[in-house]
């Protein structure tokens, strides 16, 4: 008889210690969600909404590097890059997120938030490193969400993936949901030469006949589980991959376990 009794309060305690571990992290997953809810971004500037590690960044032109914090305010114009162990997490005001892996480096080179009923345009270019993007639905229609690297650019809407960017020029870049539009990125336009005094002018010279120029033009729509690589010798490739194997990666969980957390 007094086996049993001590059973029943032996059960009895371990329930009560379940319902406290269930209750702490119901409690936990508020907290997070509501930390999500209340963070507040304003017109044309992005939120460091989460930092692992340590980052430094630098307003538009100037030329000294400052840590990072959490809570930071970011604008256009401004270079970041994030060191070893580091991860880096944006939020905009129309609650996308751009996330940045380790020993990664980017400028944000345009942020205009949604005004009215015109759409809002994000444009970040990723000098090397890992990118991480998940492109809130609340975005309008006409908004546009950009990501470019010296070998190709990445135009998005209502989309979550992610895109690599090695200092050996090769690309990778995987869609998890929705598509995208990857394209040879654009040609610089040259700055018109200063206008100036009189200038000498060079005498007679042969001039060369036509010469048939071909551009390198391209543009790949990538879908749901699809992927797009471009070797370091100019290489391209679409093919599908293994969301199972892509769950592997430490960045991918990481990312995935943030994206719960987020109110869509």
């Amino acid at each position: 008889m007094k086996t049993n009794f001590q059973f029943s309060i032996f059960n009895f305690q371990f329930k009560v210690t379940l319902f406290s571990c269930l209750l702490l992290l119901a409690s936990c997953l508020s907290f997070y969600t509501y930390a999500y809810a209340k963070i507040e971004v304003k017109t044309d500037t992005a939120v460091v909404s989460s930092l692992e590690g340590k980052a430094e960044y630098k307003k538009k032109d100037e030329t000294k590097w400052s840590p990072l914090k959490k809570d930071e305010i970011l604008k256009e114009g401004d270079e970041v890059k994030t060191l070893e162990k580091a991860r880096l997490e944006l939020t905009l005001s129309d609650k996308s997120m751009m996330r940045f892996a380790e020993s990664s480096s980017f400028i944000i080179t345009q942020l205009k938030s949604q005004k009215g009923e015109k759409g809002g345009a994000t444009n970040v270019k990723l000098l090397f490193g890992k990118f991480y993007g998940n492109v809130s639905k609340f975005a309008k229609k006409d908004s546009e969400f950009k990501v470019e690297t010296k070998v190709a650019v990445a135009g998005v809407r209502g989309t979550i993936y992610r895109v690599d960017m090695e200092k050996d020029n090769s690309y990778l870049t995987r869609v998890y949901e929705g598509k995208i539009e990857v394209a040879n990125p654009p040609y610089e336009i040259p700055k018109p030469l200063a206008v100036g005094g009189p200038q000498p002018v060079p005498g007679p010279s042969r001039v060369e006949g036509p010469k048939q120029v071909t551009l390198d033009e391209w543009i790949e729509i990538i879908g749901a589980l699809q992927q797009f690589t471009i070797a370091p010798d100019g290489t391209r490739k679409k093919e599908k991959f293994s969301l199972e194997e892509d769950m592997k990666l430490d960045w991918v969980k990481w990312n995935m376990e943030r994206d719960k957390l987020v109110e869509r």
